[in-house]
């Protein structure tokens, strides 16, 4: 009969990393379509891309991002909800988050 042989002990670490919001970079900004759309996005992974402007004049901020093309002139309501923290948007025109113009912004807007 052989003998049973044993591997040594080995010890493995597991670090879990919750993913990122899928449109956290600029490049994969998720498209809306349209002329109503929603989507439903956890930023809490959310980060701040190099090159990225400061959103309503806001430094810290961190960002997740939508590409919207208007089908039509008309106006363009934008909602958070179910934000913990305060909120700030920014929207911009462009195609690069280091070249952008700053069409509008809003940090602290008062409820209605």
């Amino acid at each position: 009969m052989q003998p049973v042989i044993f591997s040594s002990t080995a010890t493995v670490q597991v670090d879990y990393l919750p993913l990122d919001p899928p449109n956290d970079l600029f490049a994969n900004a998720i498209k809306l379509t349209g002329l109503s759309d929603t989507s439903i996005v956890n930023n809490t992974n959310a980060t701040k891309e190099f090159g990225e402007p400061n959103h309503a004049g806001d430094p810290g901020g961190k960002s997740v991002w939508w590409l919207f093309h208007a089908p039509s002139d008309g106006v363009l309501f934008l909602t958070t909800s179910n934000s913990t923290f305060d909120t700030v948007m920014g929207l911009y025109q462009g195609t690069r988050v280091t070249n952008l113009t700053t069409i509008a912004s809003n940090d602290d807007a008062l409820m209605v």
